[in-house]
């Protein structure tokens, strides 16, 4: 199963890219969008220690699990003043923060690919900062 998460606005490029793309690869997928979630901020608390799992409660520990189970990972964002918007950021800080920190990365091996989206047609603020994330 491919998983596709999209951090740009709801029904707008980036979103439609994603999908495309998961279309194309006849594989089994399943799509996210960040827009119909809340993703609150880490704020290193810590509280993923333990079980490498983020303790607030909004629904990003059920994108992670998908992600998990994912064969592949599909992310986009739109680019604003050269990098990520706030929503995608936010989403990979928590994501990378609850579980890289003890050096349990369990996406470490799994193939990805990245869309970026913005204005002037150079997306690469955003592609280099998803690319360290990945």
């Amino acid at each position: 199963m491919i998983l596709g998460i999209s951090a740009g606005r709801k029904g707008k490029i980036t979103e439609q890219s994603i999908k495309t793309v998961l279309k194309s690869t006849d594989q089994k997928y399943k799509f996210y969008s960040l827009s119909d979630f809340e993703v609150l901020t880490c704020d290193a608390c810590l509280g993923c220690i333990e079980n490498h799992q983020c303790v607030k409660n909004d629904n990003l520990n059920q994108i992670m699990d998908e992600i998990i189970k994912a064969d592949a990972l599909i992310f986009g964002a739109s680019e604003y003043w050269d990098t990520m918007n706030a929503i995608g950021r936010a989403f990979w800080e928590r994501v990378c923060f609850s579980t890289r920190h003890n050096k349990y990365f369990p996406f470490q091996d799994k193939p990805g690919i990245i869309i970026g989206v913005s204005g002037d047609g150079d997306s690469s603020g955003v592609i280099n900062e998803i690319t360290t994330f990945f």
